[in-house]
């Protein structure tokens, strides 16, 4: 692990003992830093490919969902570790190398630790999804973070979902 992935992983743990309290015994999920450090890995970040432009600051979870609805890549969701060294929750895509598309920062981020979401999870959770988080969904009570993620134990919409 580089220093950068040491300390995202070290201010995610800190955080997850900091606000496990705080969630019922009705969630699977000591809060979303819990769920991260469970299903997530490591990306490698890099400059944007040729051909990508940045997008709008700060709609990160906009600019990874239009991404990955238009050129069918990879949505992810997790933390990020910003250039000033700050933590964020966050959104990305990958491309097909599994390095990191993110077209919401620049300078791009020093490390970023996610969840890939399959194809036919990002579009059971889409309605809404553009502006708003999968993992911090609020407005709806934090379903992801109740019952254990098994995204291959869900049907695949991805074939009868029109996209």
């Amino acid at each position: 692990m580089t220093d950068a992935e040491i300390k995202l992983r070290s201010q995610l743990e800190s955080l997850r003992a900091f606000v496990a309290d705080k969630f019922s015994k009705d969630f699977h999920y000591r809060g979303m830093q819990d769920f991260v450090l469970r299903h997530s890995r490591f990306f490698d970040p890099r400059l944007l490919p040729k051909g990508i432009g940045p997008g709008p600051i700060r709609q990160c979870y906009s600019n990874a969902f239009v991404r990955a609805s238009l050129q069918r890549i990879p949505y992810v969701e997790g933390y990020a570790l910003s250039s000033s060294g700050s933590l964020h929750l966050h959104a990305w895509n990958l491309d097909a190398e599994d390095f990191v598309i993110d077209t919401t920062w620049d300078p791009v981020g020093v490390a970023y630790l996610g969840v890939i979401f399959p194809d036919f999870v990002f579009r059971i959770f889409s309605a809404d999804r553009k502006k708003h988080p999968i993992i911090d969904d609020w407005r709806h009570g934090w379903p992801l973070l109740r019952v254990p993620f098994e995204p291959l134990l869900l049907p695949d919409f991805q074939t009868t979902t029109p996209r």
